[in-house]
């Protein structure tokens, strides 16, 4: 049970730290994009820091879930970072995410936690996992994907692909 807690915990701490870091690079002008002097100015910014502060901590977290629970018990958990992230960024950066991004979202999470939980190793043996089992993790991870479209724009089906988003 505390490694579910601290896996929980690192999920919420590095979603924070995406949230915190990427409502402070948001305020900065496009002019700045891409050089260095972008880095300077983010250094001197405390919720930015805030948010390498919690993406340290979700580290700590992670290590010390580790230490009381196994990868597969503690890796699946870590997925909840993807749909903490989403609901700070329509909270906290006041944007609107569409119901395209949401289920896109609720569709990677579960087929990454279907595929890790189908594909867990036991800790005493190598774990043979059939190929019924692999199509159904692959199929769960990638059959949801969006369409390429035309009516949407780059970033948004790129955000929707990406676990960091």
């Amino acid at each position: 049970m505390i490694a579910v807690i601290f896996a929980l915990l690192c999920a919420a701490s590095n979603a924070t730290a995406s949230v915190l870091q990427r409502r402070e690079a948001r305020t900065m002008p496009l002019t700045m994009a891409f050089r260095p002097s972008l880095i300077w100015a983010l250094l001197r910014r405390p919720a930015w820091l805030g948010g390498v502060a919690a993406l340290i901590a979700g580290f700590l977290f992670q290590a010390t879930a580790l230490s009381f629970g196994g990868l597969a018990l503690v890796q699946p958990l870590l997925v909840a970072e993807l749909p903490l992230t989403m609901i700070g960024i329509s909270l906290i950066l006041n944007v609107t995410v569409d119901r395209q991004s949401w289920l896109a979202t609720a569709a990677l999470t579960g087929g990454l936690a279907l595929f890790l939980l189908t594909a867990a190793p036991s800790s005493n043996s190598r774990a043979v996992i059939s190929a019924d089992e692999w199509a159904l993790a692959g199929g769960a991870t990638v059959l949801p994907w969006p369409r390429r479209s035309r009516r949407h724009e780059p970033s948004r089906r790129s955000a929707a692909r990406s676990p960091s988003a």
